[in-house]
Formats: structure tokens, sequence, C-alpha cells
């Protein structure tokens, strides 16, 4: 008798990963899905990324307190330090960079974007398959739309039921 095991790695990109810290559209969704069980992950890149989303949230559009904006700050790195596991597919890899460059031409994304797309096709699951495949969450909905393009799973968080 063959057992087969259905392990889905979930990967958050900067707009799903703020969700989990700040309130806003979505949130509610996003933070329920994360609370069922992993495993999830996040860029680097991502990470960097939602640290200055979140400096743009407090000092430039004023939606955030200071206590606030320190308060999702603690809450996302402590997050970092347990059920959100980083993982870096090394953009200054000259062919990794090359390849995430063309993502993003293609699809009209940027570089950070384009990484998770690059992250997901060619990251350390990209061979699982089936129910096992990687899973992109986002709230943008052209990064979903280039995810769909490139034959990857995605739930759009704000536009779709959790899945």
């Amino acid at each position: 008798m063959q057992t087969t095991i259905n392990i889905r790695s979930r990967y958050l990109d900067t707009s799903a990963a703020i969700k989990l810290v700040v309130s806003e559209v979505g949130s509610d969704t996003v933070r329920k899905y994360f609370e069922s069980g992993g495993p999830f992950y996040i860029t680097s890149m991502c990470v960097a990324e939602a640290l200055s989303a979140l400096k743009v949230k407090y000092l430039y559009r004023k939606e955030l307190t200071q206590k606030q904006y320190f308060a999702a700050a603690y809450v996302f790195l402590s997050l970092l330090r347990g059920s959100l596991h980083v993982d870096d597919v090394g953009l200054e890899n000259h062919n990794v960079f090359f390849e995430t460059e063309e993502l993003a031409k293609r699809h009209g994304l940027d570089m950070v974007d384009a990484l998770q797309l690059f992250t997901l096709k060619h990251g350390r699951f990209s061979n699982f398959v089936g129910p096992s495949k990687s899973l992109l969450i986002t709230a943008d909905e052209a990064l979903a739309k280039a995810a769909r393009a490139e034959g990857l799973e995605v739930w759009d968080s704000i536009h779709e039921a959790a899945p």
C-alpha cells in the first residue's frame, strides 16, 4: 500500500505578510489561513520590503502611529523567529538575477515580485506536484495574474476565497 503525504509550502508576498501585522482589507482572511497551519515561507527580499511598507505606513501615509509601527514590526519579526521561514534563493547569483529580470520584464513586475515567481518556479520546493505544489499567497492582482501565467498555484486573498 502506497501512502501519499501532502506538504504544501505556502509563500507570502509582502502584501499578504503585511496583513498579518496590520489591520487592512483582507487581514482577517489571511490571518485565519495563516493560523490554520503551515509551513509558511517568505523570501528575504519580501522581508525587507515588508519592513519598508510598514515604514511608509508610519512615516509617510500616517496610517500607523509610532506605537502601532513598532508593534507591527515586532510582531512581524517574531513571526520570522517562529512560523514564518525565510527562503533566500540568492538574487546576487547572476543566473538568478537574469532569470528574475526576465520574469519581471515579461509580466511588468518589479524585481521583488518577480523573485517570488522565480522562487516558486526554481526554488527548493519547485519539484513538488499536485496538492503538495507550493502556493503563492498575495493581495496583489498583477502578481497573481503573472503567477498563473507561469503555471504557478496562487491565492489572491482579496478576490478569492481561501484555498
